[in-house]
């Protein structure tokens, strides 16, 4: 965690601030306040977790509106409704990216320090 209390603490509040605005507004327009707000108010700090990106202004915003669209809009998002090529071309990109990790032998080396592969 870098940075301050205070700026760390405003990391961490912001999903209520989030269940706030989307009590009182429709999905589309919580959406569009929540992600706008997240990215012109947070301070630049991160929460730098194990295993998980960097958790920053950006990240958590996004997140926490993710979270809250799937919470109160169940039944309009179901992957059924959309066209069988949007999903063709979802599955095959989200396989192509963990086929890209999985096969990943190549160690980075940055000066003298030497990154391994991930497998």
């Amino acid at each position: 965690m870098d940075g301050n209390w205070f700026a760390s603490l405003m990391l961490i509040l912001w999903p209520f601030f989030v269940v706030i605005i989307f009590s009182r507004f429709s999905c589309l327009k919580s959406s569009v306040i929540c992600l706008t707000a997240g990215s012109l108010f947070l301070p630049s700090v991160s929460f730098n977790l194990p295993v998980l990106p960097p958790l920053d202004r950006l990240s958590i915003p996004a997140l926490t509106t993710l979270l809250a669209v799937l919470v109160t809009n169940r039944q309009s998002l179901s992957l059924r409704r959309l066209p069988l090529f949007v999903q063709v071309i979802a599955v095959v990109t989200l396989l192509g990216v963990f086929l890209t990790v999985v096969q990943n032998m190549n160690a980075i080396v940055v000066g003298g320090r030497v990154l391994e592969a991930l497998t």
